[in-house]
């Protein structure tokens, strides 16, 4: 992933996310290369980004596609269903951020991802959780020169995602099953 193409795109889907009032936080991959290496990760091949399901419809959608577009960004894919489970791929140079959209569930926010293309809905659902109060804690985080919105206890959201080992770089990653916060289904 070539890091100023990335810089510049993270750059610019916050501030359409933000212009558009959508609580957003860097997550997973991202969060972990801002805490462990200040950077992005060099092996890693895309960025994360989590935003709060509730303060989305058809018609945000629509809105944030429409203004992504605009700076031109690409909308790679789209799965689920706003309402349900849903993931959002944005592509730029040859650079991919994944929008992970989190729901609350009682003590808990959850986040879906889909395996094979999500070509066999529901079935292709992976559901990933992580206590409420790690993700709806979020505050300003310096990455890359750039004030950005961040899980207030980043580490405890590290930890829930990858383990105490999180400091510990992992070239090849199983991102279906390795994290530690998958939702036993």
């Amino acid at each position: 992933m070539n890091r100023e193409n990335a810089k510049q795109l993270l750059h610019d889907v916050h501030t359409v996310l933000s212009e558009l009032k959508l609580t957003h936080f860097l997550i997973d991959g991202t969060l972990l290369g801002a805490i462990r290496e200040g950077d992005f990760i060099g092996h890693d091949n895309d960025m994360d980004l989590g935003v709060l399901a509730e303060e989305w419809s058809n018609k945000t959608v629509g809105e944030m596609t429409d203004a992504m577009l605009g700076k031109g960004i690409t909308v790679a894919h789209m799965f689920g269903d706003p309402m349900l489970y849903f993931e959002v791929a944005l592509r730029r140079d040859g650079v991919k951020c994944d929008l992970f959209f989190y729901r609350r569930d009682g003590a808990f926010r959850i986040f879906h991802a889909f395996k094979n293309g999500a070509k066999n809905l529901p079935e292709d659902v992976i559901t990933y959780e992580y206590d409420a109060e790690l993700i709806e804690n979020i505050t300003p985080l310096n990455f890359q020169g750039e004030m950005y919105p961040a899980p207030a206890d980043p580490v405890a959201v590290l930890v829930a995602k990858y383990g105490e080992e999180w400091r510990t770089p992992i070239k090849v990653w199983d991102w279906q099953y390795g994290p530690h916060n998958v939702r036993k289904q």
